[in-house]
């Protein structure tokens, strides 16, 4: 064995060695800086200042290694006297740590500095085999679990314990990790063990956790289950396992699949049962486990072989066609039988393909129902039904449109008619009008409907246009579009007056006038005029119009104002009732107060007023009314007296009463409907108020006419008995209605739990306890500590309540859940004081001072038992990151062709590792 001698230098940073040659140029020096470089896995943009005296030429190049970084100069790369390169180092692609650096070299070539470079590389997500290890109570002295790394430059990684009762005990031969669980004496457990990876350039990439799940511990429990491997139909299913065992004997089901769901019996103590259920299934084959305390009962379901079955339809022309059977497309499916024969025109020709007779009448359709495999579908047999439709082949088709033609106004509009055809029979709808679009219905087969919508006519021409729908017409008439003058206005005395008023226009029009007192009406065309009669006035000032219309759309008024027929005659009236009246009606009346010989007339329109005396008169008067009963809303109307206005409101006979008016709930809670038959314009303004009994909700509404149903639903009470109600209100018909909730609440339930209280560690962690109480009694678990997550809130009787533990950063610290009225405990650890962490870099050479590549170096912390390994490159360096201050750490290096001897040293910053003596050759 060669002698061989270490020197491993402890820094801040990457250490740089330089090499001179003695005899190039010896009134040169040359120094740079920074000393090295430790680059990210992105790369970057770079600088090096190199100093040297004034005329020393200098030219910089890449060292050449086997995994060198990519390196681009971007300013010169020679010089004389000092100066400064600027490169570029690219993002490193590769699966390795990449180490090279420049080379400072005299103008002999001789190299007179150099710059060490080190870039990191990415560490991909571990591959855990497995994550998850469940242990049995009584524990267990040799686990193991192993990783894939993403690079070898990865594989520095770090294993920790996170619970006391699970003990790292080394590697196995297998290069896997081995660790023990010491016998549980209590509930079941779950710990982790965290597997921290880094790189030799940076600080730790992944962190990854496994989870040892332990269940209780009592000793001498032997457990039996009554349940054998069993297969499920597509539609999955419930099934019961019971479970014996020893009384005082904890286990626990835990399913391997999500479709799998323990349904109630989770977890349990002495002889039980587990429900679960399987949910259904929509793809191939499957097959899953249920674990109880060790023993596994194997789960299979079969195939759904109609899950991605094409029911079509399927559209074949007159001529016919073939058609295959579209599926089915998992595993175990196969094409079995037709459980009906096809209609005559469709023939089977084996293996699932079909022929379609060519059709020589109307239309028709048919439904194939295909069989599947008996036995491997469902619990009976898989059916699924596919539609096949043929065109017509008929050639005597008549076409009837209905009706056959429609007159729409200058704007446009739409519009529609129907086609009568026998069924099968095709047809097409077109227009050769620009102004008219075929909007729907543009062809169709049987009877069917074609919409259309008609321009607007800005021209002073009546048009009309055609839709043809297979030889049968439609036609489209428009009227043309007319000037329409501005409205105007026509001042007559009190003692009347007769007029007329021409306009100069193409188009018919018709006018007529809307006041009793103004005579006027009738049809003209061109430049005939619009005559008028203003009849004489006795009372006060009053306007009144005339209609002049050209069609539907288009219109304007005469205003006709006509001075007062008295002088100094002013009105006055009693009252207005703003108040809203009774809405059973009633009868009322309104006193004129003017002077003698001053005339008035009440102008009143509105049906439920109806005027008994006093409908018009001279000087002073009374005006006596009778109010109609009210069924509806709150309305109001005006009366018009002498100019002067009278408002009448009148309250709403709106019923809101709801049938039934109350209902009593159980605790469980529950859905329900009631109902309110409104009166006939009732309704249109009801609010629903629910929102202060958040318990109660308003799921749905109808309205039937006049009835309106309201489906509400109830919420799980967990307390004591409570009120709520529905509220309805109507502004224009008071006071609305109520609805009353009344449920029960929970009686004589009482609540434990097991354990009360939990030590966690420092990381964190997913664990349970358990809730004992009366079936049917509900209960709710609520965390206090936003570090604390439970994962099911509610539940019904006995049950395991599961929550999450985040890790901890700082001090001690304890929160609680409350569940049931009853409290669970969590303290957690400390962080502990943090350890200042240094970096460690070295060189291993031989008895000649030369460099050793490929020896690997293990350091491990004597207090932790963490080790890490790395190798030497070519220049024969090493790095550690992350290296505690103050811990006690053993060295040991080894190589195919030298002997070393494992020293132990403590690191403090600044401080050098000794060099150690070879060890003799053998």
């Amino acid at each position: 064995m060669k002698k061989a001698s270490i020197i491993i230098v402890q820094l801040f940073c990457l250490v740089v060695f330089l090499s001179f040659t003695a005899n190039a140029q010896s009134n040169c020096t040359y120094t740079v800086n920074p000393n090295s470089f430790v680059v990210p896995v992105s790369g970057g943009d770079y600088s090096l200042d190199i100093t040297t005296q004034a005329g020393c030429p200098w030219t910089v190049t890449p060292f050449q290694s086997t995994r060198p970084p990519s390196i681009s100069f971007t300013s010169p790369t020679s010089g004389t006297g000092s100066g400064k390169v600027d490169f570029t180092i690219a993002p490193n692609t590769t699966p390795s740590i990449r180490e090279g650096g420049i080379a400072v070299r005299s103008s002999d070539f001789s190299t007179r500095a150099s710059v060490e470079i080190v870039q990191d590389v990415q560490c991909g997500d571990p591959m855990f085999s497995p994550s998850v290890v469940n242990v049995p109570g009584e524990g267990s002295p040799e686990l193991s679990f192993g990783w894939s790394p993403s690079s070898v430059n990865c594989s520095y990684i770090t294993v920790r314990s996170n619970d006391s009762w699970i003990t790292l005990t080394g590697m196995s031969p297998e290069q896997r990790y081995t660790f023990s669980v010491a016998p549980n004496t209590g509930p079941a457990r779950t710990g982790t063990i965290s597997i921290i990876i880094n790189t030799r350039v940076n600080t730790y990439q992944k962190i990854g956790t496994l989870t040892v799940n332990q269940a209780a511990g009592q000793s001498n429990c032997t457990y039996s289950i009554s349940a054998v491997p069993y297969v499920f139909y597509l539609e999955g299913g419930a099934r019961t396992i019971n479970v014996t065992t020893e009384p005082g004997c904890a286990w626990q089901a835990i399913p391997s699949n999500d479709w799998i769901t323990i349904t109630s019996g989770q977890s349990g103590s002495g002889n039980g049962s587990v429900n679960y259920s399987v949910s259904i299934n929509n793809g191939d084959a499957r097959s899953g486990t249920i674990n109880i305390s060790g023993r596994i009962i194997e789960i299979n379901q079969r195939a759904n072989c109609f899950a991605n079955f094409n029911s079509g339809p399927f559209n074949f022309p007159a001529s016919g066609g073939t058609f295959q059977y579209p599926g089915p497309f998992y595993q175990g499916c196969s094409f079995s039988s037709i459980s009906t024969q096809p209609a005559p025109w469709i023939s089977q020709t084996g293996g699932g393909n079909f022929i379609i007779a060519p059709n020589t009448g109307p239309a028709r359709s048919t439904i194939i129902e295909f069989v599947g495999p008996t036995g491997s579908v469902s619990s009976e047999s898989g059916h699924s039904f596919v539609t096949i439709n043929q065109a017509s082949g008929q050639t005597n088709c008549t076409y009837t449109l209905n009706p056959t033609g429609i007159g729409i106004g200058h704007s446009g509009g739409s519009s529609s008619f129907n086609v009568i055809t026998q069924e099968g029979c095709a047809w097409t709808a077109f227009t050769n009008q620009s102004w008219i679009t075929i909007t729907g219905g543009a062809s169709g087969t049987g009877n069917g409907t074609v919409t259309f919508t008609a321009a607007s006519n800005f021209s002073d021409q009546q048009r009309a246009g055609i839709i043809t729908v297979n030889n049968q017409v439609f036609t489209v008439s428009q009227n043309r579009h007319c000037f329409v003058p501005s409205g105007f206005t026509i001042s007559v005395p009190s003692s009347g007056a007769t007029g007329s008023h021409t306009l100069t226009t193409s188009c018919f029009y018709s006018y007529q006038s809307n006041d009793s007192w103004i005579i006027s009406g009738g049809s003209q065309g061109g430049t005939s005029p619009i005559t008028y009669t203003v009849q004489p006035n006795p009372g006060a000032a009053r306007t009144g119009t005339i209609t002049v219309r050209f069609s539907a759309e288009d219109s304007f008024l005469i205003t006709i104002n006509q001075a007062a027929g008295q002088s100094n005659c002013t009105y006055t009236l009693t009252r207005n009732y703003t108040t809203p009246l009774p809405k059973s009606g009633g009868n009322y009346s309104i006193t004129v107060n003017t002077q003698e010989g001053c005339a008035w007339t009440v102008e009143n329109n509105t049906p439920w007023i109806v005027i008994t005396s006093g409908s018009s008169g001279t000087g002073s008067g009374t005006i006596s009314f009778t109010l109609q009963p009210n069924t509806t809303e709150t309305r109001d109307a005006t009366m018009s007296v002498a100019g002067q206005s009278v408002s009448v409101l009148q309250s709403g006979g709106c019923n809101y009463t709801p049938t039934p008016a109350s209902i009593n709930v159980p605790s469980n809670g529950g859905q329900g409907s009631f109902t309110i038959n409104l009166s006939e314009g009732c309704g249109n303004h009801l609010t629903v108020d629910y929102i202060h009994n958040p318990w109660i909700n308003v799921v749905n509404t109808t309205r039937d006419g006049t009835l309106i149903t309201f489906f509400y639903s109830v919420d799980k009470n967990l307390g004591e008995a409570r009120t709520g109600t529905i509220k309805f209100s109507d502004p224009f018909s008071p006071p609305g209605g109520i609805f009353t909730v009344n449920q029960a609440g929970q009686q004589n339930c009482t609540y434990s739990i097991n354990p009360t209280s939990i030590q966690a560690g420092v990381a964190g962690g997913d664990a349970g306890f358990n809730i004992t109480t009366e079936t049917g009694c509900n209960w709710t678990a609520q965390s206090n500590a936003s570090w604390i997550t439970v994962s099911n809130t509610t539940g019904s009787g006995a049950g395991r309540i599961n929550y999450s533990i985040q890790s901890n950063t700082g001090a001690a610290r304890q929160g609680t859940i409350t569940a049931g009225g009853q409290t669970f405990t969590i303290n957690q650890d400390a962080v502990a004081a943090p350890v200042e962490l240094i970096r460690a870099s070295g060189r291993v050479i031989d008895a000649n001072f030369k460099s050793i590549r490929g020896a690997i170096v293990s350091f491990t912390n004597l207090a932790t038992g963490e080790t890490r390994t790395t190798t030497t490159n070519q220049f024969g360096y090493f790095h550690f990151a992350n290296i505690e201050r103050g811990q006690p750490y053993s060295i040991a290096i080894s190589h195919k062709r030298y002997k070393f001897t494992t020293r132990t040293v403590i690191y403090n910053t600044g401080a050098l590792i000794p060099i150690y003596n070879p060890d003799p050759e053998p």
